[in-house]
């Protein structure tokens, strides 16, 4: 067993010992605990105590920045600095769930305990102090040792007060490779509809975030049933190419999260491989990522290399794809001038993740962009040394159509070599045929 106060930061400490020396008994508890637990360094930090949200706001904010966050359910976030966020809530217990989120009504309540006994699954419900040691009621520690998810309590009632909480587990199960226990699989099966009842920008999050976990396509597979609900495409994954290439796409989750992109792209390269793996239609990843709610950004993002995945397969059935031919040139130069070098670039990472792509032709595809990029040949008219207002210079038409069209006639020669690409070769083709 790891020693837990070696994995939690000093300013948790401290935090805990102040509501301490003002007379309110203070646990660590949830995920930071679960996770040291495991040997891991947590960044979601959360402090039970016997403090009402009115002491805590009175006694801490002489040394502390405050934030009532969610005072009206007991919670309060203390800002510690840039990478350290405390949110700490009242023991207390709570009545139904009309809004399938936030209980009707909570109670402020003396023990630890019966704070506990509020909380989703055994391995959430445990709590610590740098002095009395672990508290664990639920026998939450069994279950991290023998990798199972267990909700506290009854499972039904547990995901009928919140139903984010079936897709919480899942989370957990691609994050820690746990199982669920039979009982909360079945209540997961049973109230799986419930997910309809949650907000969609709710379930985006624990959707990117079963996305991130180590077990993300086991946990797919296995209960894609569940996932359905709000990603309908994905009843129709295709499980017998992930058992076929199991080590290719093992390998997946390295190949996605090795390159220095951010995160945005990291979870674009997961929504595409899904996807792909359904043989989803366009319009059907764009309504779903609508749906819940994703920024345009995002979704025009994601679509697009969707598209372009589609291309590059085509690109790499042909025959000769696995050399330089004319045909296989001329199609990658069309595919570059359609996406642009930082989208194909970028698919280039992932394209290792796809079981039909061998490595010997994704790099004829690869040093064929690279061959192109350093040749810094214009994909589009703005990549020119010249312009419109060079064009009217020189040939005396005024702006419209035709400048245009003369532009894109100039870049075609360019790309084929006729005239050099640099500004005084463009200047002195405009000056030669339009002068």
């Amino acid at each position: 067993m790891f020693k837990i106060e070696k994995l939690i930061p000093k300013e948790v400490l401290v935090l805990i010992e102040r509501l301490e020396e003002l007379g309110h008994e203070s646990w660590l508890v949830g995920g930071s605990v679960r996770d040291a637990l495991l040997g891991q360094r947590s960044t979601d930090f959360d402090i039970t105590t016997k403090a009402t949200p009115a002491e805590m706001l009175h006694s801490l904010s002489t040394n502390y920045k405050i934030i009532p966050t969610g005072i009206k359910y007991g919670t309060v976030t203390v800002l510690i600095n840039h990478h350290i966020n405390i949110e700490v809530t009242t023991f207390r217990s709570e009545y139904s769930y009309s809004d399938a989120r936030h209980p009707d009504a909570v109670l402020y309540i003396t023990d630890i305990e019966s704070d506990l006994s509020r909380r989703d699954f055994t391995i959430n419900a445990l709590a610590w102090h740098p002095v009395r040691g672990l508290l664990d009621k639920f026998d939450g520690i069994s279950d991290l040792h023998h990798g199972v998810i267990k909700a506290v309590g009854n499972p039904a009632r547990r995901f009928t007060e919140d139903p984010l909480r079936i897709l919480r587990a899942l989370r957990f199960s691609s994050a820690l490779g746990f199982g669920l226990d039979e009982a909360a699989q079945q209540a997961a099966d049973e109230f799986k509809d419930k997910l309809k009842l949650v907000s969609p920008e709710r379930l985006a999050t624990e959707w990117d975030r079963l996305l991130t976990g180590k077990n993300w396509l086991e946990v797919i597979v296995r209960y894609k049933k569940i996932i359905a609900i709000f990603v309908p495409y994905i009843k129709r994954i295709n499980e017998s190419i992930i058992r076929e290439n199991k080590s290719k796409y093992c390998e997946c989750k390295e190949i996605i999260t090795s390159n220095n992109i951010n995160n945005d792209i990291i979870m674009t390269a997961h929504h595409i491989i899904i996807a792909d793996l359904c043989n989803a239609a366009d319009s059907e990843v764009k309504s779903c990522l609508m749906n819940l709610r994703f920024s345009s950004k995002f979704l025009i993002m994601t679509l697009t290399l969707y598209s372009l995945l589609k291309d590059v397969r085509l690109l790499l059935s042909l025959d000769d794809a696995g050399s330089l031919s004319a045909e296989f040139c001329d199609k990658t130069w069309k595919i570059l001038e359609k996406y642009g070098y930082r989208n194909v670039n970028m698919l280039i990472q992932f394209l290792p993740c796809f079981a039909d792509f061998s490595s010997e032709k994704i790099a004829t595809f690869r040093d064929t962009v690279f061959s192109f990029e350093a040749k810094c040949l214009p994909l589009k008219i703005s990549d020119l040394f010249v312009n419109g207002s060079d064009v009217m210079n020189y040939s005396g038409y005024g702006e419209g159509k035709i400048i245009g069209n003369i532009l894109e006639e100039l870049r075609v020669e360019v790309i084929s070599g006729r005239v050099a690409n640099d500004r005084p070769g463009q200047i002195r083709w405009l000056m030669e045929h339009y002068n």
